[in-house]
């Protein structure tokens, strides 16, 4: 097993500059990493538009012959990094100069992949894969990408978090995919970004489980790429050299990260910042809260939006239609809120409480109960108690008893649940960020208890109104929805199951719902 460092500064930096590095010091960068004994050094994109000698973006090889021309190589070898659907094939040649071609793909280019890779093979170079967001592969997709590979036989295949959002459990998963259906003679890659500043800790893991192929790391100066940034070659490179017997000169890094690297934080800072640790966290394209800071909105509100992106399942790739809806829910002049399951998570612990009390008080199966209140959802309590007791034969005096004492039993059991309940957490922050927006809850759930929870939780007064039971949440709909719709305002309702679909579809209001507790479906 051999560990090599692929720096790729000049590349993925080319994200906070645009590429223009200056001609002088994309030499003084690409010799400094040569006599530091860096193996493996991307001088930048290969793709389609417009070449300038100032910047890394190459829409010709022979602009790369050219401009490496009096460069020494040593013991390193020089790349390019390409995608399919931004360089035509027709560019594809053979130089010196260049002695691999990284390839970054969707899943949906793999086709275009394998026409590539033939022609790059018959070309000379040696082959590297990116397939890009490998976190939003499922298990599957993953084995069958590997297999497809194997046939294309690449000389490597990298792990690329695009999303910054693997943490040791989903890495080590990930990986050993990788170890168990990827030809022994492919190399694994590392690309790691800092969103978690797992970057390192990740990459020594991988040395220590690698054992029968070689592995590349990726890394750059300081860190320096797409917010918030990659492994910081100076980091790895000195891990290597203490665990791993390597000679790299880290302090040629080091000088050209003070000379040449630390100017760029002038254009774009990167490094570790809570929204791109929210959007690793969550497992959504980084490019979101990237375009939400730049529309000026505060880090607070960034992390709410963020979570609307996952609720909307838009999060897998950025799109900036899809970022404007998010926008748009912001002006929101109306929200109605679901109660149980939506605001506060009961939703399991109440429907257990409810059918082990009608079980218990009327001595009916418990399964059966289960299965009548699961099929026919969103009455009040009410409802069910007076249904389950016509199944009994009793005087009408012993019936009214029989709901006093059921209707007790369990109101004790759902203050107990709502005292030690968990409160959305981001209520608050949601209110802070949409103040002049009137709050309403329209439940099934008992009114006066909906009031004494919020009251006991301290986030009464965000609500204007609050209607639940003794009336179903469908009555208290049905009377409140034309007053809101017909306000001419625009109104967004926030709920968690099957019944807030049936509603949202019959009013023609925006939905929203959440999936944390009630594990349903996202819909809008």
């Amino acid at each position: 097993m051999s560990i090599k460092i692929l720096d790729c500064t000049l590349r993925d930096g080319s994200h906070i500059n645009n590429g223009m590095f200056g001609k002088e010091s994309i030499k003084k960068i690409i010799i400094g990493l040569v006599q530091a004994n860096i193996e493996l050094i991307e001088i930048g994109f290969l793709e389609d538009g417009n070449y300038s000698d100032n910047q890394v973006f190459f829409s010709e090889f022979k602009q790369v012959e050219l401009f490496l021309k009096n460069i020494k190589k040593n013991n390193s070898e020089f790349g390019l990094m390409l995608r399919t659907d931004r360089c035509k094939k027709s560019k594809l040649k053979k130089i010196d100069s260049i002695d691999f071609v990284r390839i970054a793909f969707y899943q949906d280019h793999i086709e275009d992949v394998k026409e590539y890779v033939e022609i790059l093979k018959d070309l000379g170079y040696k082959i590297y894969l990116n397939p890009i967001a490998i976190s939003n592969y499922e298990e599957n997709d993953i084995i069958k990408l590997l297999n497809i590979i194997n046939n294309m036989s690449p000389n490597g295949v990298s792990i690329v978090d695009t999303f910054g959002s693997l943490n040791l459990t989903t890495f080590n998963k990930i990986l050993n995919l990788f170890l168990l259906n990827l030809n022994s003679k492919i190399e694994i890659g590392l690309h790691l970004h800092e969103n978690l500043s797992l970057s390192l800790s990740l990459s020594s893991f991988a040395c220590k489980m690698i054992k029968d192929r070689n592995l590349i790391i990726d890394s750059s100066i300081q860190g320096m790429g797409r917010v918030p940034g990659n492994l910081p070659t100076e980091l790895i490179s000195s891990y290597l050299n203490q665990n791993y017997n390597q000679n790299i000169n880290i302090d040629i890094i080091v000088d050209l990260a003070q000379k040449i690297i630390v100017e760029f934080k002038t254009i774009k800072e990167w490094g570790y910042n809570p929204i791109y640790m929210t959007s690793g966290i969550l497992n959504i394209d980084r490019t979101y809260p990237e375009f939400f800071n730049e529309k000026g909105f505060s880090n607070s509100n960034n992390l709410i939006m963020q979570k609307m992106i996952k609720h909307m399942n838009y999060g897998k790739k950025f799109d900036s239609k899809h970022a404007e809806e998010i926008i748009e829910k912001f002006r929101f002049k109306i929200i109605i809120f679901d109660f149980d399951g939506t605001i506060i998570n009961t939703n399991h612990k109440k429907e257990s409480a409810l059918i082990k009390v009608i079980a218990d008080t009327y001595e009916l199966d418990y399964n059966q109960i289960k299965e009548y209140i699961i099929n026919n959802p969103g009455k009040n309590r009410e409802y069910y108690f007076k249904y389950f007791l016509n199944k009994l034969t009793k005087s009408e005096r012993d019936s009214i008893l029989i709901l006093e004492k059921v209707s007790k039993m369990f109101s004790k059991s759902v203050q107990d649940i709502y005292a030690n309940a968990d409160i959305e957490s981001s209520l608050l922050e949601l209110k802070n960020t949409l103040p002049d927006t009137k709050w309403y809850i329209l439940s099934s759930a008992n009114k006066e208890e909906i009031i004494k929870i919020l009251d006991y939780h301290n986030i009464l007064s965000l609500f204007d109104e609050i209607h639940g039971g003794p009336k179903t949440k469908y009555e208290n709909y049905i009377e409140y929805i034309s007053k809101f719709v017909n306000s001419n305002d625009e109104v967004l309702h926030i709920g968690d199951g099957n019944q807030d679909i049936e509603l949202i579809e019959k009013s023609g209001i925006y939905g929203l719902l959440l999936t944390r507790w009630s594990m349903e479906k996202i819909y809008y």
